[in-house]
């Protein structure tokens, strides 16, 4: 009957696939994943310790599958919402334990770059004027030091005044709990 079937004489027989153990893996998304197992004609047939192996593999399979999706929505999300903030002419710093900048997000780079107000410098977040940047020393040093504190998130805001004399940067700093399970340097 596996002879004379069409599957086997238009796809399995030029590849000299004879034997098949197959499953189909279906995940969260709808999706469904086969997973085949083949064999020469020439080949002995899979017994039960080989059909139990695969039987104990297939959860397994299905988790990492979904694990994979989890992960790869995640990711599109974050990517959807960095998109979003690049619209909004959000500019994003992110600094570590120790007040250094790690990451900014292209808005942010682009206000640094022009050092109008704001600037990096020695790899640390500065205000031009020296009354700003007393005050957002102090705004990044209370948040770090909340941090260290609570797991609390604490949101503090202020201007900063731009040497180009347009509009007042509006400058909001966030603590954010550090991940307990983030480990090394650098964290956020």
């Amino acid at each position: 009957e596996w002879r004379a079937c069409a599957y086997y004489n238009d796809w399995c027989k030029d590849l000299n696939v004879f034997h098949v153990l197959a499953a189909d893996v279906a995940t969260k998304d709808g999706c469904v994943y086969g997973l085949r197992v083949v064999r020469p004609e020439s080949a002995l047939n899979f017994n039960k310790q080989e059909k139990d192996f695969c039987a104990m593999v297939l959860p397994h399979l299905k988790r990492a599958l979904n694990l994979h999706l989890a992960v790869h929505q995640d990711r599109q999300v974050i990517s959807l919402y960095s998109r979003a903030m690049a619209q909004l002419m959000v500019g994003v710093v992110i600094l570590d334990q120790n007040g250094m900048v790690i990451e900014s997000n292209p808005a942010a780079s682009s206000i640094l770059d022009t050092q109008d107000g704001l600037k990096v410098t020695g790899g640390m977040l500065e205000a031009n004027y020296a009354n700003d940047n007393r005050k957002l020393q102090r705004l990044i040093r209370d948040a770090l030091m909340h941090t260290q504190v609570s797991r609390l998130s604490m949101t503090e805001g202020m201007s900063v005044s731009r040497q180009s004399g347009q509009l007042n940067w509006g400058v909001v700093v966030q603590s954010i709990s550090p991940d307990e399970w983030t480990e090394g340097k650098q964290r956020p």
